[in-house]
């Protein structure tokens, strides 16, 4: 089993469309990509030849953009594999 803690890069874009009854506002996008944390848990179990491998992460990362304003993002992934030792 680990732990351990690092910097990620987080892609983003952002889309908004505007429109009333009597006007359309038209269409904004936007794109950027951020430095966040990452943090991460993982086990693994010996299984034939290899290691079947869990991992739960977690990345943070605050956003500013023109589209959505100032906010912050969070990602939770689970990666579950198997791994051959050569």
């Amino acid at each position: 089993s680990y732990a351990g803690a690092g910097l990620q890069l987080h892609f983003l874009w952002s889309g908004v469309s505007g429109s009333t009854p009597c006007a359309y506002f038209g269409d904004q996008t936007e794109s950027s990509t951020r430095i966040g944390g990452v943090a991460m848990v993982g086990a693994g179990y010996q299984l034939g030849p290899g290691v079947i491998l869990g991992e739960l992460r977690f990345g943070f990362t605050p956003v500013s953009q023109k589209v959505t304003g100032s906010g912050n993002i969070a990602a939770l992934s689970l990666l579950v594999g198997y791994g051959l030792f050569l």
